[in-house]
């Protein structure tokens, strides 16, 4: 048996039945809402990404990178679609690449899973991804301790007489070399 009763055209569209119809309309939007976040949230899926993993070293660490910069590693990322998505956007944008900073690395050799070096990418810590698989077991590179040294400025010149004499400014410059 039906509680409701069936309105009369008079009071259809009145105030109350307004309120009604809005009432119910925001329960059933609360409720399609929190059901396609939790679908959205629970359902994560896992993708495989090719790309090259470059490193960097950032300004001011005082460190150089002698090793081949690039090396193509297959990994493979979970998360939701959308994150899934964006982490792909985000690459499209920035050259398709991992740009892992290895700054914090010692100087020397150092040899590191790929697992552990691919969540360094900013990108990747963005969209809330995590790596379950990375194809490469490890990853080797060699960084060196940059040292600032002053060279002097000299003009090596031979066959001509220079009149007046050249005059050199600065006298010197200072330069960093890889130790």
């Amino acid at each position: 048996m039906m509680s409701r009763f069936r309105p009369t055209s008079s009071q259809m569209f009145s105030r109350p039945w307004w309120t009604e119809q809005v009432r119910t309309f925001s329960w059933v939007a609360v409720v399609t809402i929190l059901i396609w976040v939790y679908a959205d949230m629970e359902f994560t899926e896992n993708k495989d990404f090719t790309m090259p993993l470059r490193f960097k070293i950032s300004p001011g660490s005082k460190l150089a990178l002698l090793s081949d910069n690039d090396i193509e590693l297959t990994f493979r990322a979970r998360g939701n679609h959308s994150s899934l998505e964006k982490f792909e956007d985000l690459k499209k944008r920035n050259g398709n690449r991992l740009e892992i900073d290895v700054s914090d690395f010692p100087p020397g050799s150092a040899s590191v899973s790929g697992e552990d070096l691919v969540p360094r990418d900013s990108d990747l810590a963005k969209s809330g991804l995590t790596v379950t698989s990375a194809s490469q077991k490890q990853v080797q590179f060699r960084l060196d301790r940059l040292i600032s040294k002053e060279v002097p400025v000299k003009l090596d010149y031979t066959g001509a007489t220079l009149s007046p004499e050249p005059v050199l400014t600065p006298k010197t410059l200072p330069i960093e070399v890889a130790q």
